[in-house]
């Protein structure tokens, strides 16, 4: 796991709207 993944992942935890905003690179 990166660290981009990893900040990502909280993101989408705290704010899983951040999925759509920002989608992570598939």
């Amino acid at each position: 796991i990166t660290l981009k993944m990893g900040i990502e992942n909280l993101l989408r935890h705290y704010i899983p709207e951040v999925t759509e905003v920002r989608p992570v690179a598939v």
